[in-house]
């Protein structure tokens, strides 16, 4: 199975949900991938023209708001930008079961602070746990389909408005 998604320190998704929404709609076209981040990125071919695009934001949970695209590809100039205009941390995480790698990018207040991409390593589950338990982040991995069936718990399904 193939994974992607970003987690934003913050508590509340309001001002999250805004950036996502100016990027959905057009506003943000411009954003490029910063210097520094070392995971294959897969937005421009399944996401960069997709007028169907949507992205789930969850409530926060122990100060992480979970976002996770509706085609599971990490948006890393979309996250950037959210990481330098909210001065917050936002970490990405991608598990590629198909080919055995897994990686992260951490990125504090508009600057990306580590990254990290292996196709070498083993128990890559137990790696990205502990990744995210060392950074505080205690929610599970979800599909942007598992995204949608909690509403109920606050999540948001931003989208494109024409």
């Amino acid at each position: 199975m193939n994974i992607e998604v970003a987690y934003v320190r913050k508590n509340n998704n309001e001002s999250i949900s805004e950036i996502i929404e100016r990027r959905l709609c057009g506003a943000l076209e411009d954003l490029r991938i910063p210097d520094g981040i070392d995971i294959p990125d897969s937005y421009e071919v399944f996401l960069a023209n997709n007028e169907k695009r949507k992205v789930a934001v969850s409530a926060p949970v122990n100060g992480w708001i979970t976002v996770i695209e509706s085609k599971e590809v990490n948006d890393y100039a979309m996250l950037f930008e959210i990481s330098k205009e909210l001065q917050t941390e936002v970490i990405a995480i991608v598990q590629s079961g198909a080919i055995g790698a897994w990686g992260y990018v951490k990125m504090k207040s508009g600057e990306v602070v580590q990254s990290r991409f292996s196709e070498e390593d083993d128990d890559i589950e137990g790696l990205i746990e502990d990744f995210k338990t060392s950074n505080g982040i205690t929610e599970p991995f979800y599909l942007f389909r598992e995204a949608i069936q909690r509403r109920t718990d606050g999540w948001l399904i931003i989208q494109r408005h024409n």
